[in-house]
Formats: C-alpha cells, sequence, structure tokens
C-alpha cells in the first residue's frame, strides 16, 4: 500500500511512490509519454498467472479512481496490454503449465528454458485444424565437467610428484643434494601414491578397472602423468558411473589418496609425529648445547686459572735462576782469587 498526497500526487510521484514502497508485492511502475500524453505503466516483476496485477483505492474518496484495476470486481478503468499467464506446452503429450519459463519440476533432474511458441504444421486433411510441431529434447550427461575435473585431478598429480621430486633429488656434479634427499617419510608417501595410482580394481563396472583403462599412464620420457583425451572422453561417454566407480566409493583412488593425505596432514597424523620428534630433537640439542657452553665456561676459568699459577710459577723460578747464577757466579770468582794468592807465595830452607 502507498500513501498519495498533494507530494506526489503525479504519474511521475505515483511511480517513485510504488517502486520505493517497502512493501512492494512484485510491482514495477514507469512513465511514459505518448502521443495522447504521459501514461502510468504498472508491469509485474514475477511471472504466471497468479501474479496478476491488481489496482485498489483505499481511502473511500473518488481523486484515485481511475488508477482502479480489479478485473473481478469488474473495476477496470486501467487498460491492461497483457494478461499475466501461465506458460502451457505438453510433454509426451501430457499437458503442463509453468509461471516460468524456466521449468525444473516437469522432469526429475532436468531443467526446460522454454524460449518461445513451437512453431505450428499445417494439416494436410480438410477441416483438421493446424497442431504444434514437436520439439524433441535429447537428454544426456554433461561429460565436459567430469573431464575437466580430471584434467584438475592429473594436474595436481604432476605437482605433487615433481615436488618430491625436487626436494629428494641429488645432482653429482655440483653434489648438491634437495633438502629432503634420503628423507624416509618423503619416500614412504611416494611409494604409496605411486601404489594407489597403479590400482587394478578388477570389481569395477564397465570394464573400467585402472587410470590405463581412461587413456592415463605415466610418460616414460618426462615421468609426467598424461592423459589421452579421445580415450578419456570415450570412457566417460560409455559409462559415467563406471569412471565415477574407479576414483570414488570405498575403494576408489581419489577415496585412497584423500584417506592417506589425511593420515599424513590431518590432526595426530604421521607429519605431525614427525614435527613432535623433531621438535624434541631441538629441544635436546638446545639444552646440550646450554650445558655445553656452561661446561666449555667453566673449562675456560679453570684454564685460566691455571695458566695464571703456572706463569706465577715460571716467575718464580725465573727469580730463583737469577739468585743461583748470581750465587754461583760469585763463589767462582772467589774461589780464582784465593788460588792466584797461593800460588804466588815462596818458601825457604
Amino acid at each position: 500500500m502507498i500513501q498519495v498526497n498533494s507530494t506526489n500526487d503525479t504519474l511521475s510521484g505515483i511511480a517513485g511512490a510504488i517502486n520505493s514502497a517497502a512493501n512492494n508485492p512484485g510491482v514495477s511502475a514507469s512513465v511514459i509519454t505518448t502521443s495522447t500524453g504521459a501514461r502510468l505503466l504498472l508491469s509485474g516483476t514475477s511471472t504466471g498467472a497468479d501474479n496478476a496485477i491488481t489496482v485498489t483505492e483505499t481511502d473511500g474518496g473518488n481523486g484515485l479512481a481511475s488508477l482502479v484495476y480489479d478485473p473481478l470486481k469488474n473495476d477496470t478503468t486501467l487498460t491492461q496490454t497483457q494478461k499475466a499467464a501461465d506458460a502451457s506446452f505438453t510433454i509426451n503429450g501430457f499437458a503442463v503449465t509453468s509461471p516460468s519459463n524456466v521449468v525444473t519440476g516437469a522432469i526429475s533432474g532436468v531443467s526446460l528454458d522454454l524460449l518461445g511458441a513451437s512453431a505450428t504444421t499445417a494439416s494436410t486433411t480438410a477441416g483438421a485444424s493446424a497442431t504444434s510441431a514437436t520439439t524433441t529434447v535429447t537428454i544426456a550427461p554433461d561429460t565436459s565437467n567430469a573431464a575437466t575435473s580430471i584434467g584438475t585431478f592429473v594436474a595436481a598429480l604432476n605437482g605433487v610428484l615433481s615436488s618430491i621430486q625436487s626436494l629428494t633429488a641429488y645432482d653429482p656434479t655440483t653434489q648438491t643434494a634437495g633438502a629432503l634427499n634420503g628423507d624416509p617419510t618423503l619416500q614412504g608417501f611416494q611409494n604409496q601414491i605411486e601404489n594407489i595410482l597403479d590400482t587394478i580394481n578388477s570389481g569395477n563396472s564397465g570394464g573400467i578397472t585402472s587410470l590405463a583403462s581412461l587413456g592415463i599412464s605415466t610418460d616414460a620420457n618426462t615421468g609426467t602423468i598424461v592423459a589421452d583425451t579421445g580415450t578419456l572422453g570415450n570412457a566417460l561417454i560409455s559409462s559415467v558411473a563406471s569412471v565415477a566407480g574407479l576414483f570414488g566409493g570405498t575403494n576408489g583412488i581419489a577415496t585412497r589418496i584423500n584417506t592417506l593425505i589425511n593420515s599424513y596432514t590431518g590432526a595426530g597424523g604421521l607429519l605431525t609425529s614427525v614435527d613432535q620428534g623433531l621438535q624434541a630433537g631441538l629441544t635436546s640439542i638446545a639444552t646440550q648445547q646450554t650445558a655445553l657452553t656452561a661446561e666449555l665456561s667453566t673449562y675456560s676459568a679453570t684454564l685460566t686459572t691455571e695458566y695464571n699459577a703456572m706463569d706465577t710459577a715460571v716467575a718464580s723460578l725465573k727469580q730463583t735462576e737469577t739468585y743461583l747464577t748470581a750465587e754461583f757466579n760469585a763463589g767462582a770468582a772467589s774461589s780464582s782469587s784465593s788460588s792466584s794468592s797461593l800460588s804466588s807465595g815462596s818458601t825457604s830452607t
């Protein structure tokens, strides 16, 4: 419901009030200018017979009587230019109606887009009426999305295997090893991935028992996984369910890979245990380093003390040496003088 007063009692004012109304049930208003003057055009925003437009006047006056339109009460002062109607069509001879040209419920799992009325075929029998031409709808699985998803799966596998190869590589020329060269955890993961990819599921239906059945194999020259689009496309056309069974389900390749990845990366997984072990090792090394640093500091202080004591002892020995040298030199000089006096004496008889 809208309020019309002296502030908006023009066609443009009424159109604006309708369009901005908070309780607008799905009506769009506009003003068009024709050769006979301006006109208010009301259009429904929802299709179907149940969404026909009615306009009523509730103030009891006659100022807006020219806008009233309610066919059930024979109030038709407005002119209807296009009646609200459902789309009518038949499926295998059964009549169907829909409030929208996009029909989603008539055929289970199928969406129909009604673009226009079918062409009619003129009757060849005198007096018979013309009949509508039949439109044949072919329903087939859309394999393009499945092929794209499988292509994405192959690209992701190549990315993982390339990363593993880079991390575990060794260049004998430069004697440079990858960051995880020889790491048993990564090697184990690679082996398990390759085992899953080589799986042959003989119980899968439709003859799709392995990735090779889909044209997915390893290039002998590059080591990358490649997909033959022709073989893959034929397999999808032949049996989408069989292809899905190979990847999905309890023993499906994608399911097993997902389980494997979760066992490594999930909460409490192998990588968590490895990380915890490495962190514990780093903590132990840090503790040992601290203890060794303290021990070295103590040993250094001990050596310094012993060196100082030795230096003091050496200085004392040098003083003793100097003293003894002086004493010996003095004694030697005294002995030489005494011998000279005795030898120069004389005797008589």
